[in-house]
């Protein structure tokens, strides 16, 4: 369940590229997600889950 939740969003998506989603969890908690496009980075959150 998120217990957390922040993204930032660095630039706007350009129709004629694709956008990657790549999603990974660190340390066992929390879940990264990335969203590359070229050598750029469109949009990044973590969210974190909570602890019970």
């Amino acid at each position: 369940m998120p217990g957390a939740f922040h993204s930032a969003f660095h630039q706007y998506a350009e129709l004629d590229k694709p956008v990657w989603t790549q999603v990974s969890d660190e340390a066992g908690n929390d879940v990264q997600v990335i969203a590359p496009q070229g050598e750029s980075v469109v949009f990044e959150c973590r969210v974190g889950a909570v602890k019970g």
